[in-house]
């Protein structure tokens, strides 16, 4: 698996467009992605894609992204398809059940 090449994209996303979240915990980051806010639902997934304040997860990457696209953040629905050339179909299927249900329950329902 190569995470290199994903790690550099998204964070290279993650710059660009959302500088409202750097100095933030990764637990404040949580909160306001549970809160709706689509800025830190796509800040947290490239959280979780880069290992960044948590454990690397690409699931967990998927769902919160896919929380941000759906809520109209159109660089959060650019990073998902670089994110998934990094996992494998099984990841993916999970990722997309997780992250159906996680919007579908005001994004309580996420882990």
């Amino acid at each position: 698996m190569k995470t290199i090449p994903l790690v550099r994209t998204l964070a290279i996303f993650s710059v660009l467009a959302t500088p409202c979240f750097a100095d933030a915990t990764f637990d404040d980051t949580l909160l306001e992605a549970q809160n709706g806010n689509p800025l830190a639902q796509r800040e947290l997934g490239i959280l979780y894609a880069n290992g960044s304040g948590t454990q690397q997860d690409n699931i967990n990457a998927y769902i919160w992204l896919s929380a941000a696209k759906h809520n109209g953040d159109d660089i959060a629905a650019k990073n998902i398809p670089i994110l998934k050339k990094h996992m494998s179909l099984q990841e993916i299927l999970k990722g997309q059940a997780r992250a159906a249900r996680c919007i579908g329950s005001n994004y309580q329902r996420c882990k």
